[in-house]
């Protein structure tokens, strides 16, 4: 593992982006196939996402590699449902904080924005659950993934991955070794 210096920490979430960026957009592709309408309100959050180094994904692989992993392109698909995980949340960051001028013209019309921003985040959450569907491990081990370890899972469809933000040493363990 590398030693790390306060200037090279970007330098790691651009070498973890350049590997989990190119993942993300395939994953929203059946949204676009199936309503472009909503495709086209995740599209500028989504084109700018992948063109930057993203944080969740790099504390992603910090965490695996922490805990010993050796190979953290085996984690990408996981570093990918952390980033769009992330947009899920921007998505109602705009509706509570009026970004993307979600609330903008007639109340009719503010309305229907928002729903369609709401439908929009959701669906987005929704590609966490699809994209760990893809992963080629154990149904036990992916519902370790979706439900943070929790016991009974809340749902395998709306996972909650708070587990990666408390760097949990023991969800990591089946991929290292």
């Amino acid at each position: 593992m590398r030693i790390f210096q306060k200037d090279n920490y970007f330098d790691y979430m651009k070498e973890t982006a350049e590997v989990v960026s190119p993942l993300i957009p395939a994953y929203f592709e059946t949204l676009k196939e199936k309503d472009k309408k909503l495709f086209d309100l995740t599209e500028p959050l989504l084109a700018k996402r992948i063109k930057i180094a993203q944080l969740r994904p790099a504390i992603t692989r910090l965490s695996y590699e922490v805990c010993g992993g050796k190979n953290w392109k085996q984690i990408a698909e996981i570093c990918a449902v952390m980033e769009i995980h992330n947009m899920y949340l921007y998505f109602h960051n705009w509706i509570f904080d009026n970004k993307n001028h979600v609330w903008q013209d007639k109340l009719a019309s503010a309305r229907n924005s928002i729903n369609n921003t709401i439908i929009a985040a959701s669906l987005t959450r929704e590609l966490i659950a699809q994209v760990i569907d893809k992963i080629h491990l154990s149904l036990e081990k992916k519902l370790l993934i979706s439900t943070g370890g929790s016991n009974p899972p809340v749902s395998a469809r709306c996972p909650t991955l708070n587990w990666i933000m408390t760097v949990d040493i023991g969800h990591w363990d089946f991929l290292i070794h």
